[in-house]
């Protein structure tokens, strides 16, 4: 299914590239969005995890995307728990609970190699230059293709680094414009 964002992503594209295909245009976006996902943590979502005493395993199962890497795991309280993540999606507790209580997992998602451009449409909307740089650089660097240009694959690609950088940044500092990170850690 086609966004409203996707649309408009793929519109620009299309009008940068004279003769690239839909699914050329589609297929570069879609290694694109993994790169971009992979390098920056910006798609995650907090898992509940209903957590039994005695048990160390549990499959983690959001509701779009996929398990790319676990963030943090908390207790109902907020205090942080000691996990790692099992790929795909298995989290280990290194310690396990004595009682039943419930957990949430911060995980970083991925695309779906299965259905690779369902994803938020947020994502296309905030993202919307950066991915456009990926695409585009991706693109141009094809070779002997009506729309090949290896200075401007350079360009592009250079500024889509850039917004990986920032884009990761700016998840690590909670999207927040001159926000300090660190605080005093919560007994």
């Amino acid at each position: 299914m086609t966004t409203p964002a996707l649309q408009v992503l793929q519109n620009m594209a299309k009008i940068r590239l004279p003769g690239a295909l839909d699914d050329g245009i589609n297929l570069e976006l879609a290694a694109t969005l993994t790169e971009f996902f992979d390098r920056t943590n910006v798609w995650q979502e907090e898992v509940s995890i209903a957590v039994e005493a005695d048990v160390t395993d549990y499959t983690i199962s959001p509701s779009d995307g996929l398990v790319k890497r676990l963030m943090n795991v908390v207790t109902d309280d907020d205090i942080p728990v000691s996990a790692l993540l099992k790929m795909p999606d298995t989290l280990e507790l290194r310690f396990a609970p004595s009682q039943t209580d419930t957990y949430v997992a911060t995980v970083a998602l991925t695309s779906d190699a299965a259905r690779p451009l369902a994803v938020p449409d947020w994502l296309f909307s905030t993202y919307q230059l950066e991915l456009l740089d990926g695409v585009l650089g991706r693109m141009m660097a094809q070779p002997a293709k009506p729309y090949s240009n290896q200075t401007l694959s350079v360009f592009h690609m250079r500024k889509f680094d850039a917004g990986v950088s920032n884009a990761r940044s700016a998840t690590r500092h909670g999207n927040g414009y001159g926000r300090q990170t660190w605080r005093y850690p919560q007994h």
